[in-house]
């Protein structure tokens, strides 16, 4: 589910970088901003802090795909 980069998983990575004193590149992520879903990499410096983000645009909506039957669908790709 895509969330903001302020939310608690997120906000999991800044909490290790900053035990360990290390950058974190964490790619893959999904986020959620304004209405729009994003396949986002994100940088998280030393001390925890977003230190930068790359967004590339997930679909048209939030709303995930569904299968025949009614199941949901996950993918870990973006439309291009």
């Amino acid at each position: 589910m895509a969330q903001p980069l302020d939310s608690p998983p997120f906000g999991h990575h800044g909490g290790i970088a900053r035990r360990h004193g290390v950058w974190i590149s964490r790619g893959g992520l999904h986020e959620r901003d304004s209405g729009r879903a994003y396949d986002t990499h994100a940088f998280v410096d030393g001390v925890g802090l977003l230190a930068a983000a790359y967004r590339k645009p997930y679909g048209k909506s939030l709303t995930p795909p569904v299968a025949a039957g009614g199941s949901p669908v996950g993918s870990g790709a973006t439309t291009e």
